[in-house]
């Protein structure tokens, strides 16, 4: 019947002892009937076994988690219970799979929240950040800004395809031209007042600021017949 012990225990007990103790001290256990060219092969055997780069199957990986790659964030968006449920494999085609286990309604919401309500918010800012940087004296491009527009715009976009993906991507387009022109209405509404305070009657500055809406509103409704001509 063959040893079922440790396999060490003919290395140890044939080979190499247990220091400082030699090979005589130590108690044969099941051992003592095997030779020592036995105990010299299983310790080779052992060693070759014991031979191999733990990295092969530990190994750290890395992939590109931006739009351009796996955009691992585009798919968080539909949520961490969902993200859970299906998974999230960088080396498998992820956009079919969430296509086909999720809904126009989980994209519409992926949407609305992850995309164009950030998107609208920096539509809204980038107006003032570029007086900021006039002020200043900057004329360079805003590259933050930019990376920002890409990541949202990106994980917005459907690829469901049909009416709902188009009405999809037409909204999540749209957010950030819709923040541009909100600033603009809050401005020309903030011009309004302080002209109304200033040089109209009391009361005047509230008629001014929404003068001032009705101003930029009328402006912006124009610019498609002024790109027309």
């Amino acid at each position: 019947m063959r040893n079922s012990d440790n396999p060490a225990y003919p290395v140890r007990d044939q080979v190499t002892g247990v220091p400082p103790f030699g090979l005589d001290a130590l108690p044969k256990n099941n051992t003592k009937n095997m030779s020592s060219s036995d105990a010299m092969i299983a310790q080779m055997r052992r060693n070759a076994v014991n031979f191999q780069d733990n990295n092969v199957y530990a190994k750290t990986y890395s992939f590109d988690a931006s739009p351009q790659g796996a955009h691992m964030a585009r798919y968080k968006a539909y949520g961490q219970e969902t993200f859970d449920r299906i998974g999230f494999n960088p080396e498998l085609n992820n956009e079919a799979i969430f296509n086909e286990q999720t809904t126009m309604v989980d994209d519409y919401v992926r949407m609305f929240t992850h995309s164009a309500w950030p998107m609208l918010k920096l539509g809204f800012m980038s107006p003032l950040k570029s007086y900021g940087k006039m002020f200043t004296g900057d004329t360079a491009s805003d590259r933050d800004q930019a990376f920002d527009y890409e990541e949202y715009n990106a994980i917005g976009y459907s690829t469901k395809g049909g009416l709902g993906g188009f009405t999809n991507n037409v909204l999540n387009s749209a957010a950030y031209s819709a923040g541009i022109m909100g600033e603009a209405i809050a401005e020309g509404m903030v011009a309004g007042a302080i002209e109304g305070a200033i040089v109209g009657p009391e009361g005047s500055a509230l008629g001014g600021a929404f003068g001032g809406a009705a101003g930029a509103l009328k402006g912006l409704f124009a610019l498609p017949k002024v790109f027309g001509n």
